[in-house]
């Protein structure tokens, strides 16, 4: 088989690119992301010309990429999706813009036409709950097609709840404020306010924010006072000035140390923030032309249970999309997906990603791609078990990670040891022509996370620290388990996220994982030189696909394109 040509789409630091170019026959012509760092280190190690590497997945013209570079063959990458989720409104945003670029992912399929492609993402994609909102483009291409488009995507409604009962007085002023000139200020305050309104649980956090913002806080409030709001028909103008008026008398009272009600101050700024919220959320459909209608006045006529504002939003799942746009009776391609976890693959971490992959069907002809059946590698092990976080770093533990970046012991000498003592994982990624352990810097550890460090055991995390120890956190339930999370050495790591952020500690010592300890967790090499600030290195390895995981996708795909091709001829 002929060299293939390989785009790489959300390339990110490049975990796939490079296990795929591992693999022999494979070339990686051209590649997009958008984060500057992570570019930084995708061109450090893949040699593609700069102008065939795009920061825009938006402005690839398909047609003019293939004349200049040549056919491409296969199409890979991990597109971002967070979607619209009924299960996860803790956020502001009813949708992330991210949702547009899956479509993009699938406008650049069928515009190169690969022989094959690979995309990558969180093992969720695979259920109902992510979702795309049906918007104005959806619903002209429905009505050419006769009603048959969303029939197809399985498209149902949702409602969401937009304002509480208490509220729903409000809702004229909320049209209002969506579409008024108003919303960029009145969000200036909200941000602030929110602050304050998502501490009101914890008295020393809520203080301590109170005081230090309340010279901004109130100046934003004068500023908005200032204002006549003349487009606000007189009921909303009336509401909004007494409600601002409310906050800021009481906002000076307490500020002046004056007897006033806290309770009332709290219950003031809550009602402004989901006033705000609910403005947002409905600029936010308006602005991304999404479908939906409200409830409004019916509410009135509703049971006590619903007696609150909705607004009615049609879903169709990603997944759905996906396979009708490039398989069911209109699509090119022959697709197969499952979730694999790369503990399978040689990882020494417990990792589940989504994997789809399409052949396109002049290619193979039969639908028999499947990575239930055939994608069933012997599990890589290690007496008996799958690799661990010791295969992967233990080596590294008598080496001092710097704290900032240029210190000298960001690129330590790798420390000699036995060829005998090693893991076999651990020799394979000892790869650094000059010896070196690049990227050997951490979070620098202060009081209170070193009393936390010290406090738990290999395996243990947040939730088994003593009361004490937690009092700096607002909300201890909702704590993950995975921050200040201590790993074990002898079974594998949990999913390797952005460990500065979460706060992961070291087996035995009592410091943060190293960003070259997470990469070694990711099965990078030592060669791999990550680049940008300590976050974003921490970032980038964390939003990375692990390269064995890669590596072993492109060996199976690979392997049936070639026997593809073979019976071609």
């Amino acid at each position: 088989m002929n060299s293939l040509n390989v785009i790489d789409l959300f390339c990110g630091a490049g975990g796939l690119s490079l296990g795929f170019e591992s693999c022999s026959g494979v070339h990686i012509v051209a590649a997009a992301e958008i984060n500057k760092d992570a570019r930084k280190t995708y061109l450090s190690h893949f040699e593609i010309n700069d102008k065939y590497f795009f920061e825009d997945v938006r402005k690839i013209d398909c047609s003019k990429l293939q004349r200049e570079v040549g056919d491409i063959d296969i199409v890979i990458g991990g597109p971002p999706c967070q979607g619209f989720s009924m299960a996860n409104r803790q956020h502001n945003t009813l949708i992330s813009l991210n949702n547009r670029l899956v479509k993009e992912y699938v406008r650049i399929i069928k515009g190169i036409k690969p022989k094959a492609f690979v995309m990558e993402n969180v093992a969720m994609l695979k259920s109902s709950i992510h979702r795309f909102l049906v918007d104005e483009d959806d619903l002209i291409l429905d009505k050419k097609l006769k009603g048959n488009w969303l029939k197809s995507l399985n498209a149902k409604f949702n409602e969401i709840e937009l304002l509480p009962v208490e509220l729903s007085d409000y809702y004229v002023l909320v049209k209002e404020i969506s579409c008024g000139d108003y919303l960029e200020k009145l969000n200036e305050l909200y941000k602030e306010l929110k602050l304050l309104y998502n501490s009101k649980s914890n008295s020393l956090k809520f203080g301590i924010r109170f005081f230090k913002n309340s010279n901004s806080i109130l100046k934003k409030l004068g500023s908005l006072l200032k204002n006549n709001f003349e487009s606000f028909p007189d009921n909303s103008k009336k509401q909004l000035k007494v409600l601002l008026e409310g906050i800021n008398k009481t906002f000076l009272a307490l500020t002046n140390k004056e007897k006033s009600d806290i309770n009332y101050f709290i219950n003031q700024i809550g009602i402004f923030c989901k006033i705000i919220r609910a403005a947002n959320n409905i600029r936010e459909l308006t602005k991304n032309k999404i479908y939906f209608t409200d409830n409004y006045p019916d509410f009135i006529n509703s049971t006590i249970e619903k007696h609150c504002i909705k607004i009615k939003l049609q879903s169709y799942a990603v997944l759905d999309y996906i396979k009708v746009m490039l398989d069911n009776k209109i699509g090119e391609y022959n697709l197969s997906s499952n979730v694999l976890n790369a503990l399978d693959y040689g990882v020494p971490q417990s990792r589940e990603r989504f994997v789809l992959i399409g052949i396109r069907k002049d290619i193979l002809e039969r639908g028999d791609v499947s990575l239930q059946e055939h994608f069933n590698p012997e599990k890589i092990v290690r007496d008996g078990h799958y690799l661990t976080v010791r295969d992967a770093i233990e080596d590294l533990e008598s080496i001092v990670p710097a704290h900032n970046l240029g210190d000298p012991n960001s690129n330590t000498k790798l420390n000699n040891i036995a060829k005998s003592r090693l893991s076999n994982l651990a020799l394979s990624l000892r790869d650094n022509v000059k010896k070196i352990v690049p990227n050997n810097i951490c979070t620098a550890t202060r009081e209170p996370a070193l009393r936390r460090f010290k406090a738990l055991k290999q395996g243990q995390n947040f939730h088994n620290l003593s009361a004490d120890l937690k009092q700096s956190y607002t909300d201890i339930a909702r704590t993950q388990n995975t921050i200040y999370m201590r790993l074990e050495y002898d079974r594998p790591s949990k999913t390797v996220v952005n460990v500065r952020k979460s706060m992961w500690i070291h087996p035995v010592l009592d410091r943060a994982i190293s960003v070259r300890e997470a990469a070694r967790l990711q099965t990078f090499p030592d060669s791999f030189v990550f680049y940008g600030s300590k976050d974003h290195q921490y970032q980038q390895v964390g939003n990375a696909v692990p390269p064995f995981l890669a590596k072993a996708v492109a060996h199976y795909l690979l392997g049936i394109l070639s026997k593809c091709l073979l019976n071609k001829r």
